[in-house]
């Protein structure tokens, strides 16, 4: 079970996750607003999302990564 948020949290990651697509046919888009600082990451592929995620979990508090 996951322990609740507190002062003690040493990293800390929010975002909103935004995924629509124009049509039927047409690619999904893909962006991840940092909650804290409002920038907004886009993604070309699912995998690129992921793979920026795996980055800022693994770099603890740091931010950005490569999408």
């Amino acid at each position: 079970m996951p322990q609740p948020l507190s002062d003690r949290t040493y990293a800390y990651h929010g975002y909103l996750l935004r995924l629509w697509r124009a049509s039927r046919t047409s690619p999904w888009q893909i962006v991840a607003k940092d909650v804290e600082t409002g920038d907004e990451f886009p993604f070309l592929t699912l995998e690129n999302l992921l793979d920026f995620l795996r980055t800022q979990m693994a770099n603890g508090s740091d931010k950005g990564g490569a999408h």
